[in-house]
Parts: C-alpha cells; sequence; structure tokens
C-alpha cells in the first residue's frame, strides 16, 4: 500500500509542474526559411532601379507539410512592401522594377536553394525549416557574374564541410 502511495505522490507532482508550465513550452515551433533578394550585378548608375540587397535574409513562415520555393518568394518579397511579376507562373520575370533583359539579354532573376542554383522553375522545388533561399539578379552571362554557369560540366566535389 505504501508503495501505490509513493507512486501516486510522484504522478501529483509531475502533474502539478506539469500544469504550471506555460502552454508556450509545448507549443510546436514555427518552420521558418529565410530568403534573400539581391541586385549585384547592375548598379542605379548603370541604369537598374536598385541595386544591392531588398532582402537580406529575412526569415518566412511557412505552413506544415510541404511548401515550394514560389510560395516563399512571393510572400517573402510582397509581405515586405515590394512587387514581383512572374512567380506564380514559374519564373520571376521582374522584383521591383528590375526585369529580366533590363542589362542586356542575358540578364534575369536565378535561384539558389542552400547555395546550389536550382535547375528547374521555383515551382519544382520544396522548401524545409531552415532552408535559405537567395533570389540574385544576373546582368551577363546567364548567371556567371553571380557563380554560376551553364558550361561547366564539371561534377566533382570542390569542398564540403560539417
Amino acid at each position: 500500500m505504501s508503495q501505490i502511495k509513493k507512486y501516486f505522490s510522484i504522478f501529483i507532482a509531475i502533474a502539478i509542474v506539469i500544469s504550471i508550465l506555460p502552454s508556450a513550452v509545448f507549443a510546436e515551433k514555427a518552420s521558418v526559411v529565410y530568403l534573400t533578394v539581391e541586385n549585384t550585378t547592375y548598379t542605379v548608375q548603370e541604369g537598374a532601379p536598385w541595386d544591392g540587397k531588398l532582402l537580406d535574409c529575412i526569415p518566412v513562415e511557412i505552413t506544415e507539410g510541404e511548401t515550394k520555393i514560389v510560395d516563399v518568394i512571393i510572400s517573402g518579397i510582397e509581405n515586405s512592401g515590394y512587387s514581383q511579376t512572374g512567380a506564380e507562373s514559374g519564373y520571376i520575370t521582374d522584383i521591383n522594377g528590375l526585369g529580366e533583359f533590363s542589362s542586356g539579354k542575358t540578364g534575369g532573376w536565378m535561384v539558389s536553394l542552400n547555395d546550389w542554383f536550382i535547375n528547374a522553375g521555383i515551382d519544382a522545388f520544396y522548401v524545409s525549416d531552415g532552408d535559405c533561399i537567395s533570389v540574385r539578379f544576373t546582368s551577363a552571362g546567364f548567371g556567371e557574374d553571380i557563380g554560376s554557369s551553364w558550361n561547366n560540366n564539371n561534377k566533382n566535389l570542390s569542398d564540403i564541410s560539417f
């Protein structure tokens, strides 16, 4: 009988401790993806409507389940008070007045997910909690000026860190 009282007392003590904890302790953490939008290749002096970082690693909450890159880009840009065109169809044509071909025939917007340039439309890729999306304007060479190259077929890993 004393053993039952002992366990019952422990159970009551645990129940009291749990009941006084704030409910936020048990709430699920919101999933967040980080978004950067930048133009470092086409300056205002050259005719760009803006340059530098429009958004600098801002947190964008995502819904539970599968969320596409396109949803994060649209939400992050528009909730920050800026405009975009084309993302809904999978290809960004303009962000806040800076459009594809503004700097020439090879200019436009490119997207990387966790520092890897994606190889399809932004509606084809999904994000997870903690991912980093970077939307960059390229003004020359279809992305060569921002670290991407269509002509480089080297698939060797040059560096890795954990």
